[in-house]
């Protein structure tokens, strides 16, 4: 009879253990989750302030992944039949850890922008590197304006932009020179307004006007510079060359030697080397490569997909032309904001493009930028870092290597600096509203609002259908 009335007993007792097992296996995984969420995200911001490699992170992660199986079995098995109950200490120690967690999370989404903006950095002026460098560039400023078709012909339209363009990034090479981008610039294509207006405008000395004719196999291009506070002409020059890809990048460089000359802007002698290079030797090449340019800054699905295939023919006409490769990775990079192309496969292409073009120009200012682009991408911010400071160093007037490394700045919280660039990038491209909208961003992140709104009222001024800036000053 003891038998008997003893089984029930024994199988009633096995279900309490397992049932206690079962919960002592939540608890300790709630507890170590909670754990390993407070250790991921201590890893994760001393990486980021030792910019340590992204590889610490990921064995970080994987370690404690391994773990929770483990810790899983511990618990189960954890003390003898009966003592399966969580102790008051374990008990004080899961509470705290879940606390700790539930503030990691909290401090997490402050971080990404989720929190109300009450709680920005403290918005007492701040002393930045960004205002004493933007009000100390003495330096002698130019804009090139777009350059006249004098040929009249619909189809030599992308001719002359490309002549511009280079002639425009042959001077932004000059780094004792403030040249104006592109974006700003084509705001006064066909104007009428009076050059000391456009300076004024721009926020510069003097202006390059020019006009382009192509003939037959001959190409006239007329340039001269004038001082936008007299109207006098600084310099003037005309050039009649054959039409082939060496004559015109040779005209580009007098030019630019030209202008530095005119300014008092003295040249190092690696910027001498750096005007005086030969990009491609064929003109088809070259043409194709213009083409992709000017699709490219469309920043349009289709744009960029026409961009790609130019780029493509470029390097397929000059498989040594570095510029190209460079223009192909941008051109991959953006392909996977603007338009549904897999990142993998997008990331991978720009990749070897941008190691192509630094293997055949190593001090290629757009091949490194696009190397920036594609470490972003790929979540790799040290490598972001370094590769847009090079593009900056080679290529001071590159507006959109300082904005990017704003960003990058800004996103690991030295807000100084990325200040600094931010308002570098305005000063080389002030009627643009992507860097426009940027500074207010900065500013609205180190808790300057009422500047932040103004730069926000600035970016609605400068293009009215411009969204975000309606939805961050409304946000603000």
């Amino acid at each position: 009879s003891t038998a008997v009335t003893d089984a029930p007993t024994e199988r009633g007792e096995e279900g309490v253990w397992t049932r206690l097992r079962r919960r002592k296996v939540v608890q300790w995984g709630l507890t170590y989750a909670a754990g390993a969420w407070v250790l991921l995200q201590v890893v994760g911001y001393l990486a980021d302030a030792f910019h340590w490699p992204d590889l610490v992170k990921q064995f970080a992660s994987i370690g404690l992944a391994v773990g929770l199986p483990v810790v899983l079995v511990v618990a189960w098995y954890h003390g003898d039949r009966g003592q399966q109950r969580v102790s008051g200490a374990e008990l004080a120690i899961l509470s705290v850890l879940l606390a700790l967690g539930g503030a990691a999370l909290w401090f997490y989404g402050q971080r990404n922008g989720q929190v109300p903006i009450s709680t920005a950095p403290p918005a007492a002026p701040i002393a930045s590197q960004g205002s004493s460098a933007a009000s100390a560039d003495e330096r002698p400023s130019i804009a090139v304006l777009p350059f006249e078709n004098r040929s009249r012909l619909d189809d030599d339209v992308f001719f002359v932009d490309g002549i511009h363009d280079d002639i425009l990034t042959q001077l932004s090479k000059v780094s004792a020179l403030k040249v104006i981008s592109r974006t700003s610039v084509e705001q006064f294509r066909g104007t009428k307004l009076p050059t000391k207006a456009i300076a004024d405008q721009l926020g510069v000395k003097s202006i390059l006007e020019g006009g382009v004719q192509r003939s037959g196999d001959r190409v006239r291009i007329n340039v001269q510079l004038i001082d936008a506070s007299t109207d006098a002409h600084l310099w003037a020059e005309s050039y009649d060359r054959e039409l082939t890809a060496a004559d015109i990048f040779a005209i580009q460089s007098e030019v630019a030697v030209a202008i530095a000359g005119a300014l008092k802007a003295t040249l190092t002698s690696g910027e001498q080397s750096r005007i005086q290079v030969v990009p491609t030797q064929n003109l088809q090449a070259w043409q194709a490569y213009q083409l992709g340019n000017q699709r490219m800054a469309k920043r349009t699905s289709a744009g960029l997909a026409d961009a790609e295939r130019f780029f493509r023919r470029a390097v397929e006409l000059d498989p040594g032309f570095a510029l190209a490769y460079a223009g192909l990775a941008g051109t991959l990079v953006l392909q996977i904001g603007y338009s549904d192309r897999p990142s993998r496969s997008a990331l991978a292409d720009a990749g070897e493009a941008a190691s192509r073009a630094l293997e055949l120009d190593a001090n290629l200012a757009e091949a490194w930028a696009a190397r920036g682009l594609i470490a972003k991408e790929a979540g790799n911010p040290t490598a972001e870092e370094d590769a847009l400071r090079r593009a900056v160093a080679l290529n001071p007037n590159y507006a959109p290597a300082r904005h990017w490394l704003s960003m990058t700045l800004m996103y690991t919280d030295r807000f100084d600096e990325a200040l600094a660039h931010a308002e570098r990038a305005v000063q080389l491209d002030p009627l643009s509203g992507i860097v426009n909208n940027w500074l207010g961003v900065v500013l609205d992140g180190m808790g300057r609002q009422s500047e932040a709104a103004r730069q926000y009222r600035k970016v609605i001024e400068i293009d009215p259908s411009m969204p975000i800036a309606y939805l961050n000053l409304a946000s603000l």
